[in-house]
């Protein structure tokens, strides 16, 4: 089961915390809470992929169309701590430079 949680501290980026797989069942999922946040000129994004445990072609295509939206209003999308499988597929398609991705500290788990 795929689910998002979208937290929006105040003075912080808007954070999408995505769960499951990232597949064709989760593209609509994503587009319509990047489209529901109504991202601004200058908002940072992030997408938390810590628990993504999964992703395929369609997964990547989301990642891109999500990336295309925010820079359409003048955003910034971060892709946070994406696992060894999602690097390994960004690896092979030459698409790991395309996005800007943060690896640092993990965030604790949230209930």
């Amino acid at each position: 089961m795929f689910t998002i949680d979208v937290e929006r501290p105040l003075e912080r980026p808007l954070r999408f915390r995505l769960r499951g797989a990232l597949d064709l069942g989760a593209q609509q999922a994503v587009h319509d809470a990047i489209a529901g946040a109504e991202v601004s000129a200058g908002a940072t994004v992030v997408l938390d992929l810590t628990d993504v445990d999964f992703c395929d072609s369609t997964g990547l295509t989301t990642l891109l169309t999500t990336q295309e939206a925010v820079d359409a209003v003048g955003g910034r999308l971060l892709v946070a701590f994406p696992g060894q499988q999602l690097r390994r597929l960004l690896d092979l398609t030459g698409l790991e430079g395309h996005f800007a991705i943060v690896d640092g500290e993990r965030p604790a788990a949230s209930s």
